[in-house]
């Protein structure tokens, strides 16, 4: 009975020390929406807006031919847009 005893309290212990582990703090934590009011800056928002011109990466498409492979006649290139060279090749690989 002793040891009995014994072993629920030590699977007990073990069990709240692994579960005092699971908190939530990044989770849980205070943060503001885009577009949201905060008294952290002057103005009020929460957000600063963004620098003239500013592009999302991954979204300049000033090549119409880099950027799809179709040519301005609607058919696909048929040669590269730029200079076939071993830097062009090593950085594609």
């Amino acid at each position: 009975m002793r040891r009995r005893t014994r072993r629920l309290f030590g699977i007990a212990a073990v069990a709240i020390l692994l579960l005092a582990g699971c908190r939530q703090n990044m989770h849980d934590q205070p943060k503001n929406q885009t577009f949201e009011e905060s008294d952290f800056f002057a103005d009020g928002q929460a957000s600063r807006p963004l620098p003239a011109h500013t592009v999302a990466r991954g979204e300049l498409r000033d090549d119409v031919l880099l950027a799809t492979g179709v040519g301005r006649d609607g058919r696909p290139a048929a040669e590269l847009p730029m200079p076939l060279t071993r830097a062009l090749m090593a950085r594609g690989r």
